[in-house]
């Protein structure tokens, strides 16, 4: 049930992103397109050149949903007090959904034409949204109680007994299905951070392919319908506490080597952002708020 309510919260982020996103991108397509020389005589110039009505506002939009994603997170991780406004993943979710949304919105402001400090600002902030992106993958397939903190191994292979044992009394034959479905009994032991992702994408994709497999398992073991989907859930389980367990260490590690990267990172797209709207402001390109 959890599983599938953060899909559903996934979901509407993701409608959420490409309803905003879209439309500005699609009704500037044919500006976007033009070459730059030749946008001074396209109809929509005056719209959507950075310093246009919808051009600058795209820009102020995006600025902010990038101030506004970096602080309310940091505040809320680094503040106990502020827990009581909810869990940790969702602000996690709220910070990647604002993070990558302001910089999509920020690219459409300078009309792809990158020069100077722009060009600065905007490879800086590729590399902090990429690093994001893999940072996500990583902290996401690390277990965590319900309060954010991490799980330790022990806890893991308590868990693996506890899903076994009921397995094994809701399917007959239940160690010739895990072996069928590739489940292993002895999780591997991974080390180095290279054969850690690698095995990490394979039970991805070994997640996406097990629903089929899984349901004609239970036809060939003649399971009822009950006893397939309580089965499925508890495959699911198996694989996820599989996969956590074999990539707890090693994705522990490049954790904490992503978060020294990432946040010099962000600091530094901060930085030129704020230097870019300072320099914007005193040159006067104050949007509507200068009339």
């Amino acid at each position: 049930m959890q599983v599938r309510t953060m899909h559903f919260k996934s979901s509407v982020y993701l409608l959420i992103w490409l309803a905003i996103a879209l439309p500005p991108l699609i009704s500037g397509w044919g500006y976007y397109m033009t070459p730059y020389v030749q946008r001074i005589h396209h109809t929509r110039y005056d719209l959507y050149k950075p310093s246009g009505f919808i051009g600058h506002g795209l820009g102020i939009l995006g600025s902010l949903m990038i101030i506004v994603g970096v602080t309310t997170y940091s505040l809320r991780k680094r503040f106990r007090s502020l827990s009581k406004l909810g869990k940790l993943r969702n602000w996690l979710s709220f910070h990647i959904f604002l993070c990558s949304l302001g910089p999509f919105l920020v690219i459409l402001h300078t009309s792809f034409r990158l020069t100077g400090i722009i060009a600065i600002a905007f490879w800086s902030m590729i590399i902090v949204v990429a690093s994001g992106v893999f940072g996500r993958y990583v902290y996401v397939r690390i277990p965590k109680t319900p309060d954010g903190h991490f799980l330790n191994v022990h806890q893991l292979h308590e868990q693996r007994s506890q899903l076994i044992q009921t397995f094994s009394q809701v399917v007959p034959g239940h160690e010739n299905v895990l072996q069928a479905m590739n489940i292993q009994m002895e999780v591997p032991r991974i080390i180095r951070p290279s054969q850690a992702l690698t095995w990490a994408f394979s039970q991805d994709v070994l997640r996406f392919r097990s629903n089929h497999k899984w349901e004609t398992l239970a036809s060939e073991y003649n399971l009822t319908d009950e006893q397939t989907h309580a089965g499925a859930q508890m495959v699911k389980g198996l694989q996820r506490n599989a996969q956590q367990i074999a990539l707890l260490q090693p994705f522990q590690k490049m954790f904490t080597y992503w978060h020294v990267m990432h946040i010099p990172l962000a600091m530094v797209m901060f930085v030129i952002l704020i230097i870019h709207i300072a320099v914007a402001i005193a040159f006067g390109y104050t949007w509507i708020f200068g009339a």
